[in-house]
């Protein structure tokens, strides 16, 4: 214990949302491991700009995902000492004056059209769905009718946080603007429009006068200013876990250099690493990697989610000082329910981000095969993303609104896999999907296709779950069908799934990271 007093912990990551990614869930999950297992308080860093993470912060305390000990810190709630803001309902309510005529939106939490007294629209007002509270608001330049100047971002406690000023046509974004509590510019972003991408020109730090004081011409070197001063308040010895290596990679290892042995960087592979999964040796490389596999940077190690991702990343790069470190899952004993009668058979559920890589639409034409011939079968999806429509558009095209649900993203995940006869992963690649270790610990057997590499390291086909290889929707429809119709070998499967529980628990990654600690310390 007295070697873990002098190591500081920081889980680096993009951000947290209110629907969280596999990566953030599993970096709540590390969390919890090294508090509660390790003795050790990591700091959880995001980088990402939102005007609600003090929202987003209390809502996974309240949910139970994070303990309101745990210091979580943003970067530009950092830069914009937000810790000084009023508390939420300090502050009066928003009361627009008499020059101006507001509307209430139907089927919203509260959104206002605001008009002036000739009856144009000045500002739509958009409130949190979470919430409820003043979210941003988009103001009307008064020459074209809905063409957007200027957006107002609020912090939860009803203070201004930022302020877009769009331009043109196109209302790009030409200029950001972010204020402390007091009202003082704390941060200025200039952005380039000439370009077909919104490019940084360069960024502003401001004084508490609102006066710049340093300028600089991309977010890493904000950032880097931001981690040196986490670094430089302690003595102790600073390890950077990086869950987004390619935002932070390059400011870590400056840190690294600057510091010496008092800073370790260790970046976590989340995915596979690589652009094609069905050409490891040979297809680009992941972006997110190629900053620390590909080029020689100063790195202390790596951390891989299986063995066969482990083996594969030393043959093609050469690398050393790998650590193979499962995400670790605690089954809760309360969830579990052990009569499987009393589980729906003939209902199956898919869990995950409605993007493009987890191919829902695959995963709807392996259900339609199956319900043409179980019609009693049912699909239920749950998820967040931006191919919510285009999978809402496939469950039409296909004639299956009767028998699939299109739901949101949610949190506690057991009582669904509990209640279940299968689950459906049809994603392109899965490095180590925590949804296929919930399903199966939870004694709801798998199907998917058998890509790299979470697939064949925990899915034993016909044993725990079902696989085929990429894309045969028809061999897989085929063994769901050949499962429901035969109740023994279904509960067989769900009785040899959950027996998984006990290999994926948080002792196994415990240990891991325990052993990494060490040797960082060395």
């Amino acid at each position: 214990m007295d070697r873990r007093r002098r190591l500081q912990v920081f889980f680096l990551n993009e951000g947290f949302g209110w629907a969280r990614t596999g990566i953030e869930v599993s970096a709540l999950l590390r969390e919890r491991l090294f508090r509660c297992q390790l003795g050790v308080s990591p700091v959880i860093l995001t980088m990402r700009y939102r005007s609600d993470s003090a929202d987003v912060y209390q809502a996974a305390i309240s949910g139970g995902a994070l303990d309101a000990s745990v210091r979580f810190l943003n970067m530009y709630d950092w830069y914009q000492e937000m810790e000084r803001a009023p508390r939420i309902g300090q502050l009066p309510a928003w009361e627009p004056g008499t020059s101006l005529r507001t509307e209430r939106v139907p089927n919203t939490p509260g959104d206002l059209r605001v008009y002036d007294q000739s009856g144009r629209l000045t500002m739509y007002v958009f409130c949190s769905r979470m919430t409820g509270a003043i979210s941003y608001i988009n103001h009307m330049d008064g020459r074209k009718p809905h063409r957007k100047s200027r957006r107002d971002f609020f912090h939860p406690s009803g203070v201004l946080s930022m302020t877009q000023i769009l331009e043109g046509e196109q209302e790009k974004v030409s200029r950001e603007i972010y204020f402390r509590p007091d009202g003082s510019t704390a941060l200025l972003k200039r952005y380039d429009l000439t370009q077909s991408v919104q490019k940084l020109l360069y960024v502003d730090v401001c004084d508490a006068h609102g006066r710049a004081v340093d300028r600089f011409s991309k977010e890493e070197d904000l950032a880097l200013t931001w981690l040196r001063s986490l670094v430089e308040r302690t003595e102790q010895v600073s390890l950077l876990v990086l869950d987004r290596s390619s935002l932070y990679l390059e400011s870590a290892c400056t840190l690294k250099q600057d510091f010496g042995q008092r800073v370790k960087v260790v970046p976590v592979v989340h995915a596979v690493h690589v652009s094609d999964a069905n050409d490891l040796a040979q297809s680009r490389t992941n972006r997110h990697y190629s900053g620390f596999l590909e080029h020689p940077v100063n790195i202390d190690a790596m951390v891989v989610l299986t063995e066969n991702q482990a083996r594969d990343i030393r043959t093609r790069y050469g690398a050393k000082n790998i650590r193979v470190i499962s995400h670790g899952y605690d089954i809760d004993p309360a969830l579990c329910n052990l009569d499987f009668e009393r589980r729906d058979r003939f209902l199956m559920v898919c869990l995950a981000r409605y993007a493009t890589e987890k191919r829902h639409d695959l995963a709807l034409e392996v259900f339609a095969s199956v319900v043409a011939r179980i019609p009693q079968a049912r699909l239920a999806l749950y998820g967040n993303g931006s191919q919510r429509a285009s999978i809402v558009e496939k469950v039409r095209t296909l004639g299956l609104e009767q028998s699939v649900t299109v739901g949101d993203f949610v949190t506690s995940v057991g009582p669904i896999y509990e209640q279940a006869g299968l689950s459906l992963m049809t994603s392109t690649s899965e490095a180590f999907s925590l949804s296929l270790v919930e399903s199966l610990a939870h004694g709801c057997p798998v199907a998917a296709f058998n890509v790299p590499y979470a697939v064949p390291a925990l899915v034993q086909d016909g044993i725990n779950g079902l696989t085929v290889p990429f894309g045969q929707v028809e061999e897989l429809a085929d063994k769901i069908v050949a499962i429901l119709v035969d109740a023994q070998r279904h509960k067989d499967m769900s009785l040899s799934a959950r027996a998984l529980a006990g290999q994926v628990t948080s002792v196994q990654a415990c240990q891991g990271w325990s052993d990494l600690m060490a040797q960082m310390l060395q």
